[in-house]
């Protein structure tokens, strides 16, 4: 009798299981808008300093790399990533370079380490980078030109160019040794930074953000990039909001699984790995 009635039970369980798993997906289904895309795009632990930057398109095809969803100017857009930095004397003097969301003639977004202390830049293009006869303008500082951008991570900086240096959206404290979750959002005029799920900085921008769709791409650790490891960067064409956010940081830095990947690589040595400091996974 008692056998019986813990089979009704587990069976009653199940049932009521499975039809929340359905409402969900219907939930889902009904009131998600479609046209908001969010893409894993680069899932594995990769060593930070490197020859060649990693690049992402709107239309990669590489089985280790998931395409970026299309941005659009003056729009919403985030992108999460998670660094460990166990050598800031890699590149020392010069800016290390962490991300870059651009095209061929400039960038909307620069994400980078400072050349000699741990702080995280932010740059956002908020102009038009055309002068009024219509050319390029390279010389202006504030434009995120591809040459403007190549001199960031190529010049040697003195400590003292570097005092006054810091833009609204920096921040002046990165730690080491340990993994951190870095989220920029973008929406419209303003520029949220997240560190470890939490809200460090919100700035207000000079004006909404700047794309160039000439050949939009997502490259990470460029210019030999930092000493260290970069893991789990994803990007969305919309504003994650805080909650969105620290689920991202509650997922943690390792690769992305489903839920039965993960079950088995409980009993794969190779998957072995801590928060602590990368051991396996490692993507050259």
């Amino acid at each position: 009798m008692d056998a019986s009635k813990s089979r009704s039970s587990l069976s009653m369980i199940i049932f009521v299981i499975v039809i929340l798993v359905v409402l969900y997906y219907v939930y889902r289904f009904l009131y998600d808008p479609a046209d908001l895309v969010g893409s894993i795009v680069v899932p594995q632990i990769i060593p930070a300093y490197r020859d060649t930057s990693i690049d992402v398109t709107t239309k990669s095809s590489d089985s280790n790399k998931n395409p970026i969803p299309e941005i659009y100017e003056g729009g919403e857009y985030s992108i999460n990533t998670w660094i460990y930095i166990n050598d800031y004397s890699i590149n020392r003097g010069q800016n290390k370079h962490i991300l870059t969301l651009g095209g061929n003639t400039f960038a909307t977004l620069v994400l980078f380490l400072g050349a000699y202390k741990n702080s995280l830049g932010v740059r956002v293009q908020t102009r038009s980078v055309a002068n009024s006869n219509g050319s390029i303008d390279s010389t202006n500082q504030d434009n995120l030109t591809f040459s403007t951008v190549q001199r960031m991570f190529t010049t040697l900086e003195t400590e003292s160019s570097l005092l006054n240096s810091s833009k609204p959206c920096d921040i002046q404290n990165i730690e080491l040794q340990k993994w951190v979750q870095v989220t920029i959002v973008l929406n419209n005029k303003t520029c949220d930074v997240y560190l470890d799920g939490k809200l460090a900085r919100s700035c207000i921008l000079s004006s909404f953000f700047r794309v160039d769709k000439n050949n939009m791409k997502l490259s990470m650790c460029g210019y030999k990039g930092f000493g260290g490891f970069i893991s789990s960067t994803s990007a969305y064409n919309y504003s994650l909001n805080p909650e969105q956010v620290w689920r991202l940081y509650m997922t943690g830095p390792g690769p992305q699984y489903s839920l039965w990947q993960y079950i088995t690589s409980l009993f794969d040595p190779k998957q072995a790995m801590t928060f602590d400091y990368p051991k396996q996974n490692i993507i050259g």
